[in-house]
C-alpha cells in the first residue's frame, strides 16, 4: 500500500502545481544576449520610397486646394515670346496637381513645367486674344482656378520709313532742327 499512497502524493502535489501555475502569473525570465545575438543598430537614413504594401490609400492623405493665385488679370505678348507663369494653391502645403489651359491654342499654348505643375511657360503664336487658366480639384471634386487673358500682338517683319513735307534726304543730313518721318508697320 506503500506504492499507493506515495501515488496519492506526488498526485496530489501535481495538483496544486497545476492551480498554482494557472492562478498565479509567472514573471518573464531575462535573458542575456551575448554580442553576436544582439540586433543590428538601425540605419541612419530612412529609405527614400516605402515599399509598395505599406505606400496604401488609407496611409496616405491628400491636402487638397481651397484656393490658388498668382496669375496676372491681363497680359500683353508679341507673337513668338515666352513668358513664365506660376501660380500659388492655398494652402502652400497642398500636392493638388495643377491643369493648364488655354483657351485658343492657336493664339497661344501652354505647358507645364514637368518638375513643378505650379508652374508653365505660354508660347504667344498669332495675334490675338486667349484665356490661360490654372486649375485644380479641391477635396469635394469642384474645382479652383485663376485665370489671365493674354493679348498677343503681331510682331511687325518689316518697317518702311519714309520722309513727310517734301523733305528730301540732302536736307536731313545738313539741317539741324526738328523734321518728321512716317513709318508704317507691316506685318
Amino acid at each position: 500500500m506503500k506504492g499507493i499512497r506515495f501515488g496519492k502524493r506526488v498526485l496530489a502535489m501535481l495538483c496544486v502545481a497545476l492551480l498554482a501555475f494557472s492562478v498565479i502569473p509567472i514573471p518573464a525570465m531575462a535573458v542575456e544576449e551575448t554580442p553576436e545575438e544582439m540586433p543590428e543598430e538601425a540605419p541612419e537614413e530612412m529609405p527614400e520610397e516605402m515599399p509598395e504594401e505599406e505606400n496604401s490609400p488609407s496611409l496616405l492623405t491628400s491636402v487638397y486646394p481651397t484656393g490658388i493665385s498668382g496669375l496676372d488679370d491681363a497680359k500683353e505678348m508679341n507673337a513668338g515670346a515666352s513668358e513664365d507663369f506660376t501660380v500659388v494653391l492655398d494652402p502652400d502645403t497642398s500636392d493638388a496637381e495643377v491643369t493648364w489651359e488655354s483657351s485658343d491654342p492657336a493664339v497661344a499654348t501652354v505647358t507645364a513645367d514637368p518638375t513643378d505643375g505650379k508652374k508653365a511657360t505660354v508660347t504667344a503664336l498669332a495675334a490675338g486674344e486667349t484665356t490661360i487658366t490654372a486649375s485644380a480639384e479641391k477635396e469635394d471634386g469642384t474645382k479652383v482656378s485663376d485665370t489671365c487673358v493674354v493679348t498677343v500682338k503681331s510682331d511687325p517683319t518689316a518697317v518702311a520709313v519714309s520722309l513727310a513735307d517734301g523733305l528730301d534726304a540732302s536736307n536731313i543730313l545738313t539741317t539741324q532742327g526738328t523734321f518728321r518721318l512716317n513709318a508704317e508697320l507691316t506685318p
